[in-house]
């Protein structure tokens, strides 16, 4: 049964997204140690930097559980201009109102709106059944080149990936508690 996000269970949901973001930055600094990464804490949630042309680039789970100041916005605004990149400011509708009002009044504007699905827990389902010689199966360490590239291959429908779609990729199958899967081909 479908339900709409609840205020206690949206900083919950914002919480996972934004650990999720760090896990993949601190993965992208293991595996490109000369790449600027950085991740800051603010207020309540976190500023985060992989490269400059990185989907990653922003601010997660800001508002989530305090009010936001106008100086809090200033650092914000600080930690992206020095790294010459335009704010991307994920926000949730349930973070204190303080966000979207600071943000109104500098003038920002919604670029695009992301929606999380999620099941509780303790909801059971029956899964449906896969088609037969189909099974879903974790990658293992030795298939991660495979992993990224396969997967890359999907984000560019091409069978020649580009270096940075496959170095964009990487951070997801060696992100800490991640969880890379495929049914065999």
């Amino acid at each position: 049964m479908a339900r709409p996000l609840s205020p206690a269970l949206a900083p919950r949901i914002e919480e996972v997204h934004t650990w999720r973001g760090i896990e993949y930055a601190c993965a992208q600094s293991r595996l490109h140690p000369d790449w600027p990464v950085t991740v800051e804490h603010l207020s309540d949630g976190y500023l985060l930097f992989v490269h400059p042309s990185s989907p990653v680039n922003g601010t997660r789970g800001l508002g989530m559980q305090k009010q936001v100041s106008p100086q809090d916005m200033d650092r914000l605004e600080r930690f992206f201009r020095r790294r010459q990149t335009v704010p991307r400011i994920d926000t949730c509708p349930f973070a204190d109102p303080s966000v979207r009002t600071h943000l109104k009044e500098r003038g920002y504007t919604p670029g695009q709106v992301l929606a999380v699905l999620y099941l509780e827990v303790g909801e059971t389902r029956e899964a449906p059944a896969l088609p037969y010689g189909v099974a879903i199966t974790r990658a293992s360490s030795d298939q991660a080149g495979l992993w990224i590239r396969t997967t890359a291959q999907g984000f560019e429908s091409t069978v020649e990936p580009s270096v940075a779609t496959l170095d964009l990729l990487a951070g997801n199958f060696y992100a800490a508690n991640s969880v890379p899967f495929w049914p065999p081909f």
